[in-house]
């Protein structure tokens, strides 16, 4: 299964597209301006497309006059949508977007509930049995 920002990628390249930006104009119209350096330096260091960052601001989750020069991790992102989260137009939207950024970055969490209680407790599980692994 492809990641969230590798589907949005994918979404303004292929013809035959079929995912979850498969009726989004937009994200297919800012999607088809990523080059193809930014979108080699997303997969091979993890900096995210300058054009999703442009999508996110059209959708109202990143103000107009907020600088987004720094925004290169899919943390970045994480952060930004965070102190966002009073200020923007659709809590749930935020809360959806983050939800799937964090899949991302630990992809262990997709059955998790997004209780704060449940998502902290998959990550110390998943702390945990890295480090049973690496002493066994």
């Amino acid at each position: 299964m492809p990641s969230f920002i590798e589907d949005f990628i994918r979404c303004g390249k292929c013809e035959h597209y079929s995912g979850f930006f498969e009726n989004d104009e937009e994200a297919m119209r800012f999607s088809r301006q990523i080059p193809k350096s930014q979108v080699r330096k997303y997969r091979r260091y993890g900096r995210v497309p300058f054009a999703f960052v442009k999508y996110l601001r059209e959708l109202g989750t990143i103000h107009e006059n907020q600088n987004t020069d720094g925004l290169r991790t899919v943390l970045d992102v994480l952060d930004i949508l965070w102190k966002n989260r009073k200020q923007a137009n659709d809590w749930n939207l935020i809360q959806f977007l983050r939800e799937k950024l964090l899949n991302e970055i630990f992809p262990g969490l997709r059955g998790a509930s997004c209780t704060q209680c449940a998502l902290w407790e998959k990550i110390i599980n998943s702390k945990i049995s890295k480090r049973r692994e690496a002493i066994h």
